[in-house]
């Protein structure tokens, strides 16, 4: 218990006790102290709300599956072309803004700071793992044509470059990974932190690197048969199979 039935810190009392009146100097530093555990115990209560099922569909997405946790801080546009899973979680500060279509399986994670943006369509498949901090982007302002960067100029001014991403099953993509318009990650494939995508990655093959390379192939069978067993567990608990 931090504090006492007369508002006076448990660990003061107790110094007091102690040490006799000669603690008395310490009183402020003890309550300083406390007062920084309480707020770092508020803080972090605070920061970790994900919307309710009630906010969700008040968002209008196009569809939605069931235990969908998407928290508070997201800013998402276009709500109306995102369609979400199941067992799908965005963690903090992610900014999703769509023109065009973004289809985002089931048992999904997406992690803090994570950007998806643009016109072509994305699709993120089932069991990928979205790390802190990746950029997916299915436009782009051009970078050798000619023509005025940015959205705040009239879009006859612009050349922007827009190529679906697709991003299979099982993928995972390390922290700070960008995609760029066109990119095609196949089913199984890992790409390591810090890496530029802009092309097609093999399947059940392990990347990185500016550009992207392959470094060696990855072990297939063990990861389907995790998801044989997951989905066997399910049956077993009555719980609904949500791909396929």
């Amino acid at each position: 218990m931090l504090s006492s039935e007369n508002g006076q810190f448990a660990g003061y009392q107790y110094i007091k006790h102690k040490r006799g009146a000669a603690s008395e100097p310490c009183v402020p530093a003890v309550r300083y102290l406390f007062a920084v555990i309480r707020r770092v115990e508020y803080c972090h209560t605070m920061n970790s709300q994900f919307l309710s099922r009630d906010q969700l569909e008040e968002q209008g997405f196009a569809s939605l599956g069931e235990d969908v946790l998407l928290h508070s801080s997201c800013v998402i546009a276009g709500a109306g072309r995102i369609s979400i899973g199941s067992h799908v979680r965005i963690d903090p500060f992610c900014i999703i803004t769509m023109s065009g279509h973004l289809q985002i399986g089931s048992r999904v994670h997406i992690s803090g700071h994570v950007a998806i943006l643009g016109r072509g369509r994305i699709e993120i498949g089932d069991f990928s793992a979205i790390s802190h901090g990746v950029k997916i982007l299915s436009s782009s302002d051009s970078f050798t044509s000619a023509g005025i960067a940015g959205p705040m100029v009239p879009e006859e001014c612009r050349k922007v470059i827009s190529e679906p991403v697709m991003i299979g099953r099982h993928v995972v993509l390390g922290v700070n990974t960008v995609l760029l318009p066109g990119a095609i990650i196949g089913e199984g494939a890992t790409v390591g932190a810090l890496s530029l995508v802009k092309t097609s990655i093999e399947p059940w093959t392990v990347n990185a690197g500016v550009p992207c390379r392959v470094i060696q192939k990855r072990e297939r069978s063990g990861t389907l048969e995790c998801e044989r067993l997951l989905v066997e567990i399910e049956k077993r608990k009555n719980v609904p199979n949500y791909f396929p």
